[in-house]
């Protein structure tokens, strides 16, 4: 684990098991449902701290195995839970055998770790279809008493993963995020921020799905080939709010829409997220999601149906959003890797970046 700290709870263990929060059945019901877990199963708890999870997996029967660096935690989870082997390792050296493990869980814990080597780790010790699952608890901003703590503590916290509301967020544009020297992961979606940037993290494992080696895709760890709007059918949110559908114009060889490239990596992963079709994804948002129950037949005869955000629109941060330095005649990203579009005059940039033909 990073040396960021984290010894600080081991001065005050005792604190720390009365008061931190335990984790909701729900939870541990999904738990089991995902990894397909039995009793029995053989489940290791990596930096299980006092034990507040463990005491949750080992009452469901399974065969828990405890992974914990700090001796004083060790010591707490040792005395409370005397029946589960409490081991002395790390993320980044798990001191157990390769494939023996049906599940891998870390409860708020992960923001300690070193990314690429715990991740290599995780998969050494895992069995096959075995599972990973992170676990943590957020603030429920919409309980006014846990809000108002939310307010109290967001300005005095160190750690990198938080709770991310308008009036605290952290991480929540392209700046902090690339200022942030202690980001783990950054996984990107259609942009490009490290055009003309750079990222002040030099351990972050970077995830991009893109339609072009970009920037940012040429620093990226795994690049995954997305699609564009062309390429795939179902509903988009726009940047007004408003729920649009879409419908493939185009196949091509080896790109995925986003929905692919979540439903293969959950296979890789053992997760059974059953049929992952468009509409039926999109049922499940309208029914589960708030604001989005918005009207088909606007969708289905080409309109756009605005959806009903629960707490209002999100204000702007200052600075976030930047011009892109070219013309209405682009289009981003597509218009940049275009040749027909760079070859005449109003090629993006050219009119007002010093670039390309000069302005006649």
């Amino acid at each position: 684990m990073a040396d960021s700290g984290h010894e600080l709870f081991d001065r005050v263990v005792g604190q720390y098991a009365r008061t931190r929060p335990g984790y909701p059945e729900e939870s541990l019901d999904w738990l089991a449902t995902s990894a397909e877990l039995a009793p029995g199963s053989r489940v290791l708890d990596l930096g299980a701290g006092t034990g507040k999870l463990t005491v949750a997996l080992a009452a469901r029967g399974y065969e828990v195995i405890a992974v914990e660096p700090l001796p004083g935690m060790r010591a707490q989870l040792e005395g409370d839970l005397p029946d589960v082997p409490v081991i002395a390792g790390s993320a980044e050296q798990i001191p157990l055998a390769g494939a023996s493990l049906r599940a891998v869980v870390v409860a708020q814990a992960f923001h300690w770790f070193e990314p690429r080597a715990a991740l290599s780790e995780i998969a050494r010790v895992l069995a096959p279809a075995g599972s990973f699952v992170l676990v943590w608890n957020l603030w429920d901003v919409e309980d006014p008493a846990q809000a108002a703590l939310d307010r109290i503590v967001s300005p005095l916290e160190t750690g990198r993963i938080r709770h991310l509301t308008t009036a605290n967020h952290p991480y929540g544009a392209w700046p902090e995020m690339l200022a942030a020297e202690d980001l783990d992961v950054l996984w990107v979606v259609g942009a490009n921020p490290l055009k003309g940037a750079s990222l002040a993290s030099k351990n972050a494992f970077v995830v991009v799905q893109d339609l072009f080696m970009s920037e940012t895709a040429r620093r990226a760890d795994i690049v995954l080939p997305a699609a564009s709007a062309y390429e795939k059918s179902g509903t988009v949110t726009n940047v007004c709010g408003e729920v649009q559908r879409l419908t493939q114009t185009i196949k091509v060889m080896g790109t995925k829409t986003d929905l692919e490239i979540c439903g293969l990596i959950a296979k890789e992963m053992g997760l059974n997220l059953g049929i992952w079709l468009p509409d039926k994804v999109f049922d499940e948002i309208r029914k589960t999601v708030r604001g989005y129950n918005v009207p088909l037949p606007v969708l289905a005869t080409g309109g756009a149906a605005a959806t009903v955000p629960l707490n209002g629109r999100v204000q702007g941060l200052p600075g976030v959003i930047q011009s892109a330095g070219d013309t209405l005649f682009t289009s981003g990203s597509l218009s940049r890797y275009s040749k027909i579009l760079n070859s005449v005059m109003e090629s993006p940039g050219a009119l007002y970046g010093g670039e390309g033909p000069e302005t006649r």
